[in-house]
């Protein structure tokens, strides 16, 4: 009796301050009740202030998992552990799941490895596993290394997770300034935590140090120059485009490796030389690679700015798929010229589209290599809607194609957003010339240099560099702030924060996550979408 009546005070208290932290049912409900809509609860328990076992939170965390990815959850056993047997059979599949991805390690003891499902979660347990799940490092260093009065307490395993959920404003403290890791965490509190990670929009480092550099490693190890471009390939795996490093990186089970451009010498700023040398792939040398999409089997487009070429990587080898030549010319392979390149998208059937920059062109390429340009006029900037062959851009930078096969153009010097569909050019966000305040709807919303585009969700995503951020322009045309706050800077943390980016370029989707090339903080960013 004791012990309820403690733990009724103790959830009324910290209901006034902290969300994430031990919370009274009331306060929860509203958030229980949205994932139980989204199955990721059963049912709103009796008692949510209750401590929740290591397998419900487990089955909790991979629900939430599962509906983010939409990923099919394995069959089999628990046979992995040793207590399998007193893990129920409808947990199973979820649990598996999370040893799948290296989420559930379970416990060793005496040379055997035990789920103990029945076992109660500390807050610092929590956050270790919710950490694994967001993928961050463990080892990750962290802006302040003192937070709380009990920091003394957190044990070495979880410190540094804990510490990046506290600045991503994931982890507050109790009002009297501590934090309690070892003691358990309740039902209520479970669902703070998923529901806040869900729909908070969470902004993270995802790979680099924030030095101008060119190594390779795991996150913390990994270094970049100016990273422009990002894309998926038919892996799920990260594409970067190491601009000012002149090579094309991999990201695959949590290393990078280089996979093209492998020359090691340096300009006077320390950056690598723009070469230009098609070849076997570990040979071959780039200018400036800027952006790139997968193609059909296994192909991967390079656009390769500085040498003004759409590059083709295939079997091993590296092609000049078509330009090469710094000029204007429609054509097929060999006679058509491009003029600084920055963006590339290919639709269903195959076809590439390219944002000509300084030809202030949009140019189709077709697998044999032929190509027209569909919209804006050689050597004339400006702005004009219309059809498109008296359509006018101002440099665009960027493009993207929908799933009706409409293309959308970030117009980077006309600060607007534009789709070309049915031969007509409109303007769908930004307002021309305009680089003030943000605005809540579109048309009228202000971008400033837009570039990155990308197309997922049924969603157009913005890499508005010139206000460091990242917007969604959605389907009933409100543009949305997703991440950044309009000033220069390196901030992790939830959207309802204050996080920051410095230039984004560019944007890729891949199951639930946007990854961003936050280029001038030498990084990958990510942030967590709620679908």
């Amino acid at each position: 009796m004791k012990k309820r009546v403690l733990t009724a005070i103790l959830a009324l208290v910290i209901a006034a301050s902290l969300p994430v932290m031990a919370i009274a049912s009331s306060w929860a409900g509203d958030m229980m009740a949205e994932l139980v809509e989204r199955k990721i609860m059963d049912a709103i328990p009796g008692d949510p202030d209750e401590y929740i076992t290591r397998e419900d939170y487990c089955v909790m965390l991979a629900k939430a998992a599962v509906w983010r990815s939409g990923a099919a959850l394995p069959s089999g056993d628990a046979s992995v552990f040793a207590d399998a047997d007193a893990i129920k059979p409808e947990s199973v599949p979820f649990l598996m799941y999370l040893h799948g991805l290296g989420i559930l390690q379970g416990s060793l003891v005496e040379g055997k490895v035990y789920m103990l499902p029945d076992s109660l979660v500390t807050r610092q347990d929590a956050m270790a596993l919710l950490g694994r799940w967001l993928e961050l490092h463990p080892a990750a260093p962290v802006s302040k290394t003192s937070v709380f009065t009990d920091d003394e307490t957190i044990s070495d395993y979880a410190r540094s997770i804990v510490y990046q959920l506290f600045e991503m404003n994931v982890v507050t403290g109790y009002p009297d300034g501590s934090y309690m890791p070892r003691q358990n965490i309740s039902h209520a509190e479970t669902a703070s935590l998923i529901y806040k990670t869900l729909t908070g929009n969470i902004l993270r480092t995802y790979f680099g140090d924030g030095n101008l550099g060119n190594e390779n490693g795991d996150s913390l190890a990994a270094k970049f120059s100016v990273p422009y471009g990002v894309c998926i390939d038919d892996d799920g795996n990260l594409i970067v485009f190491d601009t000012y490093n002149a090579c094309v990186k991999l990201i695959k089970d949590g290393v990078s490796t280089t996979i093209l451009g492998f020359s090691d010498v340096l300009d006077d700023y320390d950056f690598a030389m723009p070469y230009y040398l098609d070849g076997a792939q570990k040979t071959a040398l780039f200018g400036r690679p800027v952006d790139g999409v997968c193609g059909l089997n296994g192909d991967l487009f390079i656009v390769d700015r500085e040498n003004h070429a759409i590059r083709l990587l295939r079997d091993g080898t590296v092609y000049t798929f078509v330009g090469g030549e710094q000029g204007f010319a429609d054509g097929r392979k060999g006679t058509a010229k491009f003029d600084s390149p920055s963006a590339i998208a290919m639709d269903k059937a195959g076809n590439l589209y390219v944002a000509d920059t300084m030809n202030h062109c949009i140019r189709k390429v077709t697998q044999d290599g032929t190509v027209t340009t569909i919209a804006g006029t050689h050597g004339k900037n400006g702005y004009a809607d219309g059809g498109t062959g008296a359509a006018l851009f101002n440099e665009p930078s960027g493009i993207a194609v929908d799933g009706n096969g409409a293309l959308y153009v970030a117009d980077t010097g006309n600060h607007v957003i534009r789709k070309i569909d049915g031969g007509n050019v409109t303007t769908v966000a930004g307002t021309v010339s305009a680089v003030e305040e943000d605005e809540d709807y579109a048309p009228g919303g202000v971008l400033n240099f837009p570039r990155g585009l990308c197309w997922a969700e049924n969603k157009l995503f913005i890499a508005d560099s010139g206000n460091h951020e990242v917007k969604v322009l959605k389907q009933d045309g409100k543009l949305e702030t997703i991440a950044g706050g309009g000033e220069p800077g390196d901030k992790d943390g939830a959207q309802s924060g204050e996080t920051m980016l410095q230039s984004p370029t560019s944007v890729a989707y891949g199951e639930g996550v946007l990854y961003i090339a936050d280029s001038l903080n030498n990084k990958i960013k990510t942030v967590w979408l709620d679908k």
